[in-house]
């Protein structure tokens, strides 16, 4: 008669760890997916870095317009 529900054994548990994982997916959606860096990005962190000449920037920057 008491087989669903909290009166199952271990019913109170299953609620808890459904709210668990509802809890941990909202998370997840708010949070969002990091952002990406564009190729400008890359190529101004490549540049800072010193990993290419002036002249190499400024000419992979022009084929990126």
């Amino acid at each position: 008669m008491y087989m669903y529900g909290y009166h199952m054994p271990f019913g109170g548990l299953m609620g808890f760890l459904i709210a668990v994982v509802f809890i941990i997916v909202i998370y997840r959606l708010l949070k969002g997916a990091p952002p990406e860096s564009s190729a400008k990005q890359i190529l101004d962190e490549r540049f800072a870095k010193g990993e290419i000449s002036e002249e190499e920037y400024l000419s992979k920057k022009e084929n990126l317009k």
